[in-house]
């Protein structure tokens, strides 16, 4: 067709040619005389059609009558001769299902001067092939042509949206032609997906329609395709759409390309993050394991973002600051990406931690949008068409207003009176409720350098958001971290992360294996390297080197390759069913991580932790869903492999001395947070903190969930759990994804027979006694460890409590003043659970030694008893204690029993060793005590024995208590033991 100055729609052309009527459609077209060719500079499209072999090309039946649409007033819209609605919709019936086909529009600008530019939107309706898979087979393909007069000469663009929400774009000198790669004269270069040609004002777009790329396998029966065109520039806008006008689309929901993502990162930039990963310095800064690991994010964001897909950047240290500078708060994943990646590669850190200031401003950002002139947006206008989410990462606790604080109920709100430190935001600025009724997922990333309760706090905000959480203490773990984040964070759309691996690079090639299933559009994979090194790779499928065949992006730290499907290479269809092969190539001995994603929106699948509180001692519950085009999958295996702390943090820094001299502590970072970043740069401490690995099989519940509970929680800390989904399908084939989540299980309840809890006098003043209360809470496994200060309660009902001293090795002293002879009740509350109460007098220091004195009844057993009846005993002992929990005694015990039939007696002397030890913290003390010594028997010999007991003891003061114990004895005597038990009353004086 010959370009004219007359605006017009020149040709649309489908064709759905299926074997079985290839023949017969081709002689029908050439006896109504349509000319079947390709003619130079005409654009066109081709259908290809297996016939049990070679892709052969058959030739194109012309459309009997040509519509001839205008814009603005010019001609008609939809005019009515020789134009017929009728002809918009096509039907070509064909068995089997047709591999591809294609469109082909024309549009010319307007002939007079100064005439408006015009938008013009092509909506394409695809009637899918007719299988009741659960798929939605009612697709929309959108063109969008805009001449932006803003722009001076206009800004020519030409847009492919997809189901798969990935687009194909172009943009240039309206008065040169442009296009996706090559292209010959005015037409598209064969193998060309799409193709935009531009000369003046006037453009043209041909595109292939391949089903894979809207997730079916063929358009097989009936297939519809539908144009609409809309004049945007009028109020009255036209538009037609097959039975009726409520099928139009009007919103980018209505495209069915799924929702467009907002992310907003949440980085920080406070001073510890300058600190060195490793000793001896120099090596890494954490700063720059962050700037590597959100820069591959941002990459592989880009590699799998939709056109209308945006980020923007906020930085927190004493400030709050952000990228891009408002407005706009977020900018276009494809067209800034890089930019916005050597933003995060240009940040400096130092200052102190103002998380919830950088949280708040990046959910007023997400909430507001663009609005104009505000550092920290603040009018909640949300998009219901778009999905907002955060990836908040930090390596410490906050330490400026505003903060994230929790309630007695457990709600958490950022509390925001001190945003007035963030530039241009108003002073009446609303608290955020992290909650999902905010609307927006907040995932979190903790780094080591922070305590348990750091890591309980992120645990909680996303939980409660609807996020993820993801812990370390290694800065190598932030890569595959992020990568775990953003695939998360893009759950609702269809990337899914297909493996995740750590290698070393042998004999300059590694080679990493990935298994996908057919039915993908896109598969992106990715290797990175640490800095200073370089790698590449190559793809590899179907035995065929089909790297050119994507997109490929490289920086000093990573490259991604990018395939959509299906591709041909060599003269060979590649799809996405089968192994994917990555030659990774470089120097030996570098390490690398290697990781591919798969864009295949049928499969969907979650994992995660059961939503409850764990506390140590808690089983975890494990659940996953797999569903398939939107029907559960029953016969999927998933599996897990739990990573377990072997060391609470708490732990860790209570065992540890605080390495000396200990550095001048920066106002970001607390002493306690201090001693951890000194004690995490030795090596060895890190191999202490390396988890666990448990491997966990989830069952099916028949409805697509599966379940597992997992024992042993005995360690207060982060527990990970990398899930894998694996399976097959006759329609797809094998497929496999992986994900991890994590949650956190915080400190149990405090045991007071554990921890040390004493009172120390510190002498008299004109206001009364003065005392220290010195505490160090365990919950008999795990240290509480320090920074708790505010989580320890301590009151007296009488008298007055100071302020708690953190002493770094999970001990506490709290300064007590209280009026002279009284002796009040002390409460204490660990946590918000009591750990005691009692007078204050119980907690001084006890005399170390104690002499008791018992006697009671003594009682024959087994052998014994047959000859001999109950009898009687009394048991003195010395006694010395070594701590709140222990105690050890020497005791002298006699018992006397009477024969059965003679009047004879048997006497019993010992003398032996005990070791106590304390269930309850008193005055009422229960415990247990076991030992062995020497047993005189007489008649008889002298053997050896052992016993052991309980014991209650109620303290009537400081040095007088009264009691009960029952004690069993076994006497090793020749032929068979001896064997009887004392149940005697007495007290304690200490001394």
């Amino acid at each position: 067709m010959v370009r004219g100055a007359r605006r017009c729609i020149r040709e649309l052309v489908l064709s759905c040619i299926a074997l079985s009527i290839a023949t017969t459609l081709a002689s029908r077209a050439l006896a109504q005389g349509n000319a079947l060719t390709h003619r130079p500079g005409v654009a066109h499209f081709g259908m290809l059609v297996h016939v049990g072999g070679p892709v052969v090309a058959p030739e194109l039946p012309t459309l009997p009558t040509r519509c001839t649409i205008a814009l603005d007033g010019f001609m008609t819209d939809w005019s009515t001769a020789p134009c017929n609605l009728a002809l918009n919709n096509f039907t070509f019936a064909g068995s089997p299902g047709i591999s591809q086909g294609g469109i082909t529009v024309s549009h010319h600008a307007h002939p007079s001067p100064g005439a408006p530019f015009d938008t013009l939107y092509l909506y394409l309706g695809v009637t899918g092939d007719g299988v009741n898979d659960g798929a939605d087979d009612n697709l929309v393909l959108m063109f969008d042509k805009n001449h932006d007069a803003s722009l001076g000469t206009g800004n020519e663009r030409g847009i492919r949206f997809r189901r798969d929400k990935t687009a194909d774009s172009v943009g240039g000198n309206p008065s040169a032609p442009v296009s996706l790669g090559s292209f010959s004269g005015a037409t598209c270069a064969a193998g060309e997906r799409i193709c935009v040609i531009t000369v003046g004002m006037d453009w043209s777009v041909e595109a292939k329609l391949i089903p894979s790329d809207f997730g079916m396998h063929s358009f097989a029966g009936t297939v519809g395709l539908v144009i609409a065109l809309r004049d945007k520039n009028t109020s009255n806008t036209t538009s037609n759409w097959p039975t009726g006008s409520s099928d139009a689309p009007t919103t980018w929901a209505d495209l069915k390309l799924g929702n467009p993502i907002d992310l907003m990162l949440v980085l920080d930039l406070s001073g510890s993050m300058r600190d060195q990963t490793c000793t001896p310095a120099p090596c890494e800064s954490k700063l720059q394991k962050l700037q590597a690991a959100a820069g591959l994010l941002v990459g592989l964001f880009n590699a799998v973002a939709s056109p209308a897909d945006r980020i923007g950047v906020r930085y927190f240290s004493t400030n709050v600051t952000a990228y891009p500078v408002p407005p706009p708060a977020l900018v276009s994943v494809l067209d800034r990406w890089s930019t916005v990646k050597t933003n995060i590669e240009g940040q400096m850190a130092d200052g102190w931690t103002a998380m919830g200031g950088g949280l708040q401003c990046a959910i007023n950002d997400l909430k507001a949008g663009s609005t104009p002139g505000l550092q920290c947006g603040i009018n909640d206008v949300p998009d219901p068409t778009r999905t907002r989410a955060i990836i908040l990462f930090t390596d410490g606790m906050q330490n400026v207003d505003p903060m994230v604080h929790e309630d007695g109920a457990g709600n958490l709100t950022i509390q925001n009176e001190g945003l007035s430190l963030v530039s241009n935001v108003p002073p009446t600025m609303p608290n955020a409720a992290l909650n999902t009724g905010l609307g927006i997922n907040v995932n979190a990333v903790g780094m080591g350098g922070a305590m348990d309760n750091f890591t309980l706090l992120l645990g909680k905000i996303a939980n409660k958001t609807g996020g993820n959480y993801d812990a370390t203490t290694d800065p190598n773990d932030l890569q595959s971290l992020f990568v775990n984040q953003l695939t998360y964070a893009l759950r609702s759309h269809s990337p899914q992360l297909l493996g995740y691996r750590l290698g070393t690079v042998s004999n300059t090639t590694a080679t990493e294996v990935f298994t996908a299933n057919s039915d993908a559009r896109k598969i992106v994979f990715a290797v990175t390297w640490p800095r200073g090194d370089s790698l590449t790779f190559r793809v590899e499928k179907d035995n065929l080197d089909v790297t050119s065949a994507g997109q490929t992006v490289a920086t000093e730290l990573y490259r991604i390759v990018t395939v959509p499907l299906p591709t041909r290479v060599q003269g060979t269809d590649i799809s996405s069913g089968g192994d994917w092969r990555l030659l990774i190539q470089g120097s030996s001995g570098v390490p690398y991580q290697a990781m591919a994603i798969i864009d295949e929106p049928f499969l969907e699948y979650d994992v995660s932790f059961e939503d409850r509180d764990y506390a140590v001692g808690d089983s975890l519950r494990l659940r996953a869903r797999v569903m398939y085009a939107g029907q559960p999958v029953t016969n999927a295996r998933v599996t897990a492999t739990v990573l377990k702390p072997k060391l609470s943090i708490g732990t860790l820094l209570s065992l540890n001395a605080t390495p000396t001299p200990l550095p001048n502590v920066r106002p970001d970072t607390t002493p306690a947070q201090t001693k951890l970043q000194r004690l995490l740069a030795d090596p060895a401490v890190r191999v202490r903190l390396q988890p666990s690995a448990q491997d966990v099989v989830l069952t099916g519940r028949g409805n697509g969930t599966y379940t597992a509970n997992v024992a042993g929680t005995s360690i207060a800390g982060p527990y990970t759990a990398h899930f894998r989904v694996a399976g097959s399908r006759p329609d797809i084939g094998s497929y496999r994804r992986v994900r991890t989540a994590s949650r956190v299980v915080r400190f149990g309840k405090a045991d007071f027979a554990a921890s040390a809890v004493r009172v120390t006098s510190l002498g008299v003043s004109a206001d009364g006694r003065r005392l220290s209360l010195y505490l160090r809470p365990t919950d008999g496994t795990n240290y509480l460890g320090p920074e708790y200060g505010s989580r320890i309660k301590v009151s007296l009902t009488t008298g007055t409590v100071g302020p708690a001293t953190d002493l770094l090795d999970g001990g506490y002293t709290f300064p007590l003043r209280v009026p002279e002879n009284t002796d009040p009740v002390i409460t204490l509350t660990v946590m918000g659970e009591p750990l005691y109460r009692g007078t204050l007098s119980r907690l001084e220091p006890r005399p170390p030694n104690a002499f008791s004195l018992h006697a009671g009844i003594s009682l024959p057993h087994v052998n014994l008893k047959t000859a001999y009846k109950n009898g009687f005993g009394i048991t003195a002992d010395f006694e010395h204690r070594l701590s709140s929990t222990f105690r050890v005694a020497a005791l002298l015990g006699y018992h006397r029993f009477e024969t059965v039939t003679t009047g004879a007696h048997l006497d019993l002397y010992h003398v032996s060793g005990s070791l106590e030890t304390f269930l309850t913290p008193g005055p009422l003390l229960v415990f247990i005590d076991a030992g062995g010594g020497v047993y005189r028997l007489n008649p008889g010999a002298t053997k050896a024995g052992a016993h052991g007991g309980v014991n209650l003891e109620y303290e009537v003061s400081s040095s007088l208590s009264l009691g009960g114990s029952y004690r069993f004895h076994k006497v090793f005597t020749s032929g068979s033991t001896t064997t009887f038990s004392s149940v005697q009353a007495g007290g304690h004086v200490r001394f």
